[in-house]
């Protein structure tokens, strides 16, 4: 029999951090790159067009030796409910028994992970020893889009904020 951890959102954020992000995100990409690592196709579904739907993102890497799958769930009415819109789970399995190792809360990884990929491809495309950062929208992911940028650029000295359909979103996350 397994053992199958189950590791909640504040032991996540307890360890799992921006450089930490940086680092995996990173390692990822040059495995899916080089072919020891691969994404396998998204699986979608709309329970209510526009309204509620999911998507299950999956695939392996062998360094790790793991596979792993993330389910996320989108519903708009939660906020009436105080819930939060987005609820993520992710799973590990070891990828040479297909045992199941962790069950994780992926709400904050997947905020990380966002946020570290976005500065990852920044890091490679951008001009080297760039300045200046502008980040498009202001939603929830922005502090951390911002704060991986920072962490994967020291360069850069002047972050932007802009929200084109919602302009004051954008002066109330620079307050924050």
């Amino acid at each position: 029999m397994s053992v199958i951890r189950i590791i909640g959102q504040e032991d996540i954020q307890k360890v799992f951090t921006v450089t930490a992000a940086l680092r995996a995100v990173e390692s990822a990409y040059a495995e899916k790159s080089s072919g020891t690592g691969s994404v396998w196709p998204m699986v979608f579904h709309e329970f209510d067009p526009g309204h509620a739907d999911l998507d299950i993102k999956s695939g392996d890497l062998a360094s790790t030796g793991v596979y792993g799958l993330k389910v996320v769930s989108w519903y708009e009415a939660n906020a009436k409910k105080a819930l939060p819109a987005l609820f993520g789970t992710s799973l590990l399995f070891d990828l040479s028994t297909g045992a199941p190792r962790a069950l994780l809360n992926a709400g904050p990884v997947t905020s990380l992970r966002t946020g570290a990929a976005a500065a990852v491809g920044a890091k490679y495309l951008a001009r080297r020893n760039a300045q200046t950062l502008t980040i498009v929208g202001c939603g929830e992911l922005c502090p951390y889009l911002a704060a991986a940028a920072l962490a994967a650029m020291p360069s850069i000295k002047t972050i932007y904020l802009t929200n084109p359909h919602c302009p004051e979103k954008a002066a109330e996350r620079l307050g924050s």
